[in-house]
C-alpha cells in the first residue's frame, strides 16, 4: 500500500479525462519499473486501477494497493502508481490536457473499470 496525494482541484480537473489520466499512469508506472508498453491496461475493481509489471494495482480515494497479495510491504509497483498519479496530476495542472492526448488512443482498447470514482472522491 502507498499514499498517494492530490488536490481537490486536480481530481476535479482529471476527472473529465479519467480514461487517458489512467492510460497515461498505466505507461508511467510500468516504465518506472522498466517495463516498456504502448498498450496500458485497466483492471476490473470498482475503484478503477492499472495493471502494472503484471500486476493489478488498485487505485482508491488516497492510496494504491495491490490487489491480490495485499502484502504489509509497499511494492515497487505500488510506488510507481503513487508516483505516476503525483507526476501525471502536476504535468496536467501545469499544460493541461494537451499531456493526455497521446493516450487517448490507447483508452480504446483499455477494458476494466475507470478511475472516475477515486478521483471524485474529494477530501472533506
Amino acid at each position: 500500500m502507498k499514499r498517494y496525494s492530490l488536490s481537490d482541484k486536480q481530481r476535479r480537473s482529471l476527472a473529465q479525462h479519467h480514461r487517458e489520466f489512467q492510460a497515461a499512469v498505466a505507461v508511467f508506472a510500468n516504465r518506472a519499473v522498466g517495463v516498456q508498453t504502448d498498450m496500458p491496461q485497466a483492471i476490473g475493481k470498482y475503484e478503477g486501477g492499472v495493471k502494472v509489471n503484471d500486476l493489478d494495482i488498485v487505485i482508491y480515494a488516497n492510496i494504491v494497493q495491490e490487489d491480490w497479495m495485499r502484502l504489509k510491504k509497499t511494492l515497487p509497483e505500488e510506488i510507481a502508481v503513487a508516483s505516476a498519479m503525483e507526476e501525471v496530476a502536476k504535468l496536467f495542472t501545469k499544460r493541461g490536457s494537451k499531456i493526455l492526448e497521446p493516450y487517448r488512443d490507447m483508452t480504446k482498447t483499455m477494458y476494466g473499470n475507470p478511475l472516475q470514482v477515486a478521483l471524485l472522491d474529494f477530501t472533506p
